[in-house]
């Protein structure tokens, strides 16, 4: 007996009310999945956190305004946004947009933001820094992330 639920609903074939298990593709299912199993070790990205482990990403952490006990939402971690940015530049993203959606449709992506999510409104001020918006792909510096203090 299959005491699994799923949603059924009535389709109209040949004039007959039929009680069907339709697919529904827009529901949310829990995939049980560690991320660190999603990408094999020598994969680019995994390569690219390597490399972005092994920066020294002080200054960031300097400009992180949100501490512990003070009021505000975390700021990123700086290595995602240095990882994703590097990453997208390395396979020719520019777009916030494309890469935000990349961040929830591509395995690389979603193995490198590591459960944190990242929209476009996070990414722009990233690539406008990094000089990659439009045309303009030379002298890319790393992204500015959330939480920093304003620029001077």
């Amino acid at each position: 007996m299959d005491t699994t639920r799923t949603s059924s609903s009535i389709a109209v074939v040949d004039g007959r009310a039929l009680r069907l298990r339709q697919a529904n593709r827009e529901d949310v299912i829990p995939v049980p999945a560690r991320l660190q199993d999603l990408l094999p070790p020598d994969h680019l990205a995994c390569r690219v956190w390597a490399l972005v482990e092994r920066l020294d990403l002080s200054e960031f952490y300097a400009d992180i305004v949100v501490e512990e006990g003070t009021p505000g939402a975390p700021a990123t971690d700086p290595k995602i946004l240095v990882a994703v940015w590097i990453y997208a530049t390395m396979q020719g993203e520019s777009s916030a947009r494309r890469i935000a959606t990349l961040c929830v449709e591509h395995l690389a992506y979603i193995w490198l933001c590591g459960g944190v999510t990242l929209n476009y409104h996070t990414l722009r001020p990233a690539i406008r820094i990094a000089g990659l918006s439009g045309q303009s792909r030379g002298g890319a510096r790393p992204p500015v992330h959330p939480g920093a203090a304003a620029a001077e």
